[in-house]
Formats: structure tokens, sequence, C-alpha cells
């Protein structure tokens, strides 16, 4: 902005809605002989976006140099887009509407419009008005891994309105195993198709579990829990093969030879049968009888 009637020379720089507004005062009334003919020059730059400002009389034929004579200021002159034509309507009919569809809007872009009417004698043009595209919408997937696993695939996805998001699959750590989602998808691998809106979800994990069954083959019998449920990794409890009176006990059948076992760091179901045998040396009475 280039204002005078004040003597001498200033300037200042402002922001207006979001605008620099570049203020240059210069008035040199005050100076010998009305002026001495100074006068300001301005040269555009477009090439290097800036206005270079100079200070000169011809009466003197000389520049004054000083820094409220001489300076530059920063100026973007890049040339806005031309106007383009989106569409021409023929035959309309006085006092009805015509309308165009314009498509390839960027998102979140200002635009400017206007348009021309005529009646093949006279034409008629309307003010420039303008709009702003509203901002791109995305969607965010999170998917996250409760206690004791892990997320197989990329675990924070965006993704467009309508679209579709990648594979990920809910991995469990050792001994443990999926149960579902947060959202009670029962899968663990899951691609969350056709998405419209945010989504955050959590994979839950539970410990394995297995079964101790301790079975008494003929004559005898178990002592303790015969039927037990254990955590991985953990110990079951203290059972004993009993035998029947008369009767030994042999094994188990999966080999160990001590009546009474214990099993711990239970990684796997386990089912065994407590073996027994007669005791050696037993006495065979064999009865008789005959007639008078």
């Amino acid at each position: 902005m280039l204002c005078g009637h004040v003597p001498g020379e200033g300037r200042r720089q402002d922001t207006f809605n979001g605008n620099t507004v570049h203020t240059m005062l210069s008035d040199y009334q005050g100076r010998t002989a009305g002026g001495n003919g100074w006068l300001r020059i301005l040269e555009f730059s477009p090439a290097n976006n800036e206005i270079r400002v100079k200070t000169y009389s011809p009466w003197l034929n000389q520049f004054e140099n000083d820094a409220d004579s001489e300076f530059n200021l920063p100026y973007d002159m890049n040339a806005a887009p031309q106007f383009q034509v989106i569409g021409t309507a023929s035959n309309v009919p006085s006092g009805s509407t015509a309308s165009f569809s314009w498509p390839g809007l960027a998102t979140d872009t200002a635009y400017e419009w206007y348009a021309t009417v005529s009646d093949g004698s006279a034409t008629s043009t309307s003010p420039v008005w303008n709009f702003t595209t509203a901002a791109s919408v995305t969607y965010t997937l999170n998917y996250t891994a409760g206690p004791n696993g892990s997320i197989s695939g990329a675990a924070t996805q965006v993704v467009n309105p309508g679209a579709s998001g990648s594979t990920v699959t809910a991995v469990a750590d050792a001994g443990y195993h999926f149960v579902d989602w947060s959202d009670g998808v029962l899968t663990a691998s899951r691609t969350d198709t056709n998405v419209m809106a945010n989504l955050s979800v959590t994979a839950n994990f539970a410990i394995n579990q297995y079964t101790l069954t301790y079975t008494a083959g003929p004559n005898g019998s178990i002592s303790g829990t015969a039927s037990q449920t254990v955590n991985h990794g953990a110990n079951g409890s203290a059972v004993t093969a009993v035998p029947d009176a008369g009767y030994a006990f042999v094994d188990w059948s999966d080999g160990l030879l001590t009546a009474s076992r214990t099993d711990g760091n239970v990684l796997a179901n386990l089912s065994v049968t407590a073996n027994f045998a007669p005791l050696p040396g037993g006495n065979t009475v064999d009865v008789g009888a005959a007639a008078a």
C-alpha cells in the first residue's frame, strides 16, 4: 500500500486476515524546491518474487541510497490459474436455472467461479464467487494385542471411506491361545472391509489348560484327584496308585515306576493307567469231597 501527504519516508508490515500487508510512505514536498523531483521507482521481479524499491530524482539525476529509500520487499507473484470453461448450456428458458457438475476438485482447496449469460445480442457477466472444498476424510484402524500375544501385520492403518484395510493376525505367545477380538470377531486373522468409521480393537488371549487323567487298572485304585485341569507350565497334584489286597503296583502305562507321582511343568494332556499284579508266593487251596 502506497501513501503520502505526511512528510518523510517510512514503511511497516502488518498481517490482516492471514495476509501480509506492506505499507510504504514517501512524501518529499517539504524538501528543497518543493521536493527536488524525488520520486519512487518500483521494480517487480516475478522470477525472484520481490519488489525492488528505489528513490530517484531526475532533476538532480541521482539516487537516494539510505535504508528508507532503497530496499526490497518479498512478494509472491506466481500467476493465479486461469479460468476455464466447465460447461455451456444452450436454449435455457428465461427464468429457469442452469447447473453443471465440476469434477476433479481437490480436497480442502479454494476455488473461484463466475458465469456469463448472453441472449445473442447482449452479454452479462456475474461477480466472481468462491468456495472451499471439504477436507479429505480418512479413517484409522488400530489393532492392539492384549497381554500374552502380539499383532502380525500393520497395527495402525489409514484408509479412505469405503475402502478395505489389510489383513492382521492376532498371534498368541507360547502356552497361550487366541480367544477373540474386543468387538466380538472370533477369527484370529481379520480384514476389515468397506470402512466407514474409525476402528480400535484389542485381541484377547488366554493361557492353555491341560487335563491330567489317572486311571487304575484291575485290582487297584487311585488315591488323590484322578482328573485334574492344569495351566500351561504348572504342576498337577500328587496321586498314588493303591493295589488291592494280595496285589502289588507294577508301573504306570507311561513307564513311571513309582506308585506316587506329581506331574510338573505340564505342557500337554496326559492320560495314564496304573498296572497291578498278584503278590508272589500266594497259596492255592484245592477242596475235594468223596462219598462214604
